[in-house]
């Protein structure tokens, strides 16, 4: 998306600079014990082979303690150097497996020549020396938790009480509102895929999603993609997405607002609105069981929006266009994300935030009647239907924004998405709960907006959702509603 806006080709050096996926927990605190345990067991069975008297079973013991020892350093290994780039694992693991080899030959060569020339003597005790020597160096090096495997960035955020923000303005902002899909295994028949998403872990792209899921670099357990996803798209994404790497870089002081709306699951939707319902048989009774009652799921077509809030065009490209998005965050894209449909939009805020920070959203994106161009449609919604939302919605919503696009139609231009240019707006209605958010769906007042929008909506075509907002950027405050006439 980036490269086609800012006509940004990717050079090898920044296709292959894929992202520090998370790492396991126990990478900075297992393998260096477990390696200096192994080394000790291979001390300790060399000295005791020597040390007391030869029979079968001390040479059994001794070959079974050695083994342990060599096992343990081996794994202890692999965990270390899988850990270093989830997205090169078969290369790093080849190449500590060729080290390893090569080490096997070569003290194989010098055990030879220790046995010709001092017998048992001479191997255990060159054995014996080889363990100690490891021994030595894994107190030389770093502990693991000071390394560059596992050193980290603390998040640094840019909202208030973080920093001073500043009065909004009544003029319309440019947001670049992006549709996101994680990276999971649906088949390509129900989910797009975006040319050069959902990698390996030898960084190429996957065929086809659903055939090998353990080949997804970034989650490759269906059962936790969902919410490693989330998590990921937060803690880790957000992290390094409004981390500025140099002390001169003033590029995210154009970025006014950054929020993750992630789509929540117990929400309401479109396809599953209040009033809920349980299966019950024609009296009225609940099943004895839910089983061959249960509906099949339908899910939304998208798991969430980046929602960027600019002063202008020019910004967006600024922000997006750095070095380091180019180079480090495009590339993560492709691994975390399935599919990025952008909405170039001209944001009109109709009721402004009183705090910048309600947690829940209703997001609903609108497809024009086929009858209608896009502008009379945004027309009528701005003049005749946002008057109608706001006095029906006064009672629970505490924000309401449209989002008119003013992105591409057609392909080749840049930021056009195959979808994403077919939706014509996005409404912003934000609440203090979920609760307030069903009680607003079930009462007369929706109903009468939602008729509204069906005599100059496809309703077929677009969808709305709930999400949790979550705000890592926010410079605008007190928020204010946008100027119509201006």
């Amino acid at each position: 998306v980036r490269a086609r806006l800012f006509g940004h080709r990717q050079t090898k050096e920044a296709a292959t600079d894929k992202p520090n996926l998370p790492l396991p927990r126990h990478i900075s605190t297992l393998p260096l014990p477990a390696i200096r345990l192994g080394c000790a067991l291979v001390i300790v069975a060399f000295l005791g082979m020597e040390i007391l008297p030869f029979s079968l079973w001390s040479l059994a013991v001794g070959a079974v303690v050695f083994d342990l020892g060599v096992m343990a350093a081996l794994v202890s290994h692999q965990t270390i150097v899988n850990g270093l780039d989830p997205q090169a694992r078969s290369r790093l693991n080849g190449l500590l497996m060729t080290g390893a080899m090569v080490g096997v030959a070569t003290g194989a060569a010098i055990g030879s020549a220790a046995w010709a020339s001092a017998g048992t003597l001479g191997l255990y005790g060159f054995a014996a020396a080889a363990g100690m020597a490891a021994l030595a160096v894994s107190f030389l090096n770093p502990p693991l938790e000071n390394t560059p495997m596992t050193r980290t960035v603390e998040e640094r955020l840019f909202r208030a009480p973080y920093l001073q923000p500043r009065p909004g303005s009544d003029r319309p902002l440019t947001v670049l509102c992006s549709l996101l899909s994680r990276a999971d295994n649906t088949p390509l028949t129900e989910r797009r895929r975006a040319e050069g998403h959902m990698l390996d872990h030898a960084e190429n792209v996957i065929a086809d999603p659903a055939a090998e899921p353990s080949a997804n670099a970034f989650e490759g357990n269906p059962n936790l993609n969902f919410e490693h996803w989330g998590e990921y798209w937060r803690k880790v994404h957000g992290v390094r997405f409004i981390h500025a790497e140099e002390a001169d870089d003033r590029t995210l002081e154009r970025l006014l607002r950054y929020d993750q709306l992630h789509r929540f699951a117990p929400g309401p939707t479109a396809t599953d609105a209040p009033p809920y319902r349980a299966p019950a048989d024609e009296q009225g009774r609940l099943w004895l069981t839910v089983v061959g009652h249960v509906e099949p799921y339908r899910r939304p077509r998208w798991d969430g929006i980046a929602y960027l809030n600019f002063a202008s065009l020019e910004d967006v490209a600024v922000v997006l266009g750095n070095e380091r998005v180019r180079e480090k965050i495009l590339p993560e894209d492709q691994a975390i994300f399935r599919d990025i449909a952008p909405v170039l939009s001209r944001q009109y805020v109709i009721v402004p935030s009183d705090t910048g920070n309600e947690a829940i959203t209703l997001v609903k994106l609108h497809v024009r009647n086929p009858t209608l161009s896009r502008d009379a449609f945004q027309q009528w919604w701005l003049r005749d239907h946002a008057p109608l939302a706001t006095a029906q919605s006064k009672d629970w919503a505490r924000r309401y924004v449209q989002l008119h696009n003013i992105g591409p139609t057609g392909p080749g231009q840049p930021l056009y998405h195959p979808q994403g240019s077919t939706i014509d707006g996005v409404t912003l209605m934000n609440f203090v709960s979920v609760n307030d958010l069903e009680d607003f769906l079930r009462s007369p007042e929706y109903k009468a907006i939602a008729g509204d929008e069906a005599r100059m909506t496809d309703a077929t075509a677009g969808e709305w959702w709930t999400t949790i907002g979550m705000v890592l950027v926010n410079r605008i405050a007190p928020e204010r509603a946008t100027d119509l006439g201006a």
